[in-house]
């Protein structure tokens, strides 16, 4: 029987899983946050998602990274919406198998070039200011390890305010 207390390493549980770079339109300017995000299979979750995140309102550098665990190659339209958009910052990934939602968070991390790390699932949306505030705490508080942010479920879920987060 496997013991819960036992140390796996989930990045080298994944490692020889392939990640395949479908698009990439990166700067290599210095980038202080990577926008972590995982999908499968939710399509219009996503394009909101993207643009979110693309219409920041910040001056922080920046960069945007897809990583889709569904593995059908004849399921590309966000691939094609962000091409048709001209994002930028943004790369795109498949895997060749399925990583499972931590992997895909895991390869997020092993694959980003920020300083800093945000995790961003499908269906999460952000207010058009929040890389600027994020980034203007990260730079107050040099010795802060995490930082996590209130959460406002208003589309899919339950419209139900589950923070005093305001901005």
């Amino acid at each position: 029987m496997k013991s819960y207390l036992e140390k796996i390493d989930n990045f080298k549980k994944k490692e020889n899983i392939k990640s395949f770079k479908l698009y990439e339109n990166r700067s290599d300017d210095e980038i202080k946050i990577s926008i972590i995000k995982t999908t499968y299979n939710r399509d219009k979750m996503l394009k909101e998602c993207i643009m979110s995140t693309f219409k920041q309102n910040t001056k922080t550098k920046y960069e945007i990274l897809i990583l889709d665990n569904n593995l059908e190659l004849n399921n590309l339209k966000n691939l094609d919406f962000i091409k048709e958009n001209k994002i930028n910052n943004i790369s795109y990934y498949k895997h060749e198998k399925n990583l499972g939602a931590a992997g895909n968070f895991n390869r997020g991390i092993e694959l980003s070039k920020g300083k800093y790390i945000v995790f961003l699932h499908d269906d999460g949306l952000m207010k058009k200011n929040y890389i600027e505030q994020i980034s203007l705490i990260l730079s107050q508080k040099k010795d802060l390890k995490l930082l996590t942010t209130g959460l406002i479920v208003t589309k899919y879920g339950a419209n139900k305010n589950f923070t005093n987060y305001k901005t």
